[in-house]
């Protein structure tokens, strides 16, 4: 099964919260995908710097 995109899982979120869902678990499943896309930017950069390969100045942590 692919991993769901963070946009896919905000709307699933989202979507238990409005089929009553409380709101506590929905903003922490929020949390948990921004610190997982938080957490796989820093782990790009540390590989692309280990490489020797330049690192994006543009880029921004998410």
């Amino acid at each position: 099964m692919a991993k769901a995109t963070s946009a896919e899982n905000r709307i699933g979120i989202l979507g238990g919260l409005h089929h009553g869902g409380d709101r506590q678990s929905a903003l922490q499943a929020l949390a948990d995908v921004q610190r997982d896309r938080t957490d796989a930017w820093i782990r790009t950069h540390i590989a692309k710097k280990a490489e020797g390969r330049p690192f994006d100045s543009g880029s921004s942590i998410p």
